[in-house]
C-alpha cells in the first residue's frame, strides 16, 4: 500500500500517532498502580 504523495502519507502518520486520550489516562493510571503497589505493602492497620 504506497500513498500517492509522501506529504498524505505523513498527514496520516501525524493523526494516527496523536492521542490524547492515551496521556489522559496513562499518567492517573499508572498513579494509582503505584500507590495500590505502596498501600499493598505498608500496612497502616496490623494486628497485634
Amino acid at each position: 500500500m504506497t500513498p500517492a504523495t509522501e506529504n498524505s502519507a505523513k498527514r496520516v502518520q501525524i493523526v494516527v500517532n496523536y492521542d490524547p486520550a492515551k496521556y489522559i489516562l496513562t499518567y492517573p493510571g499508572a498513579i494509582i498502580l503505584s500507590m495500590g503497589i505502596l498501600l499493598l505493602f505498608w500496612s497502616p492497620y496490623r494486628k497485634k
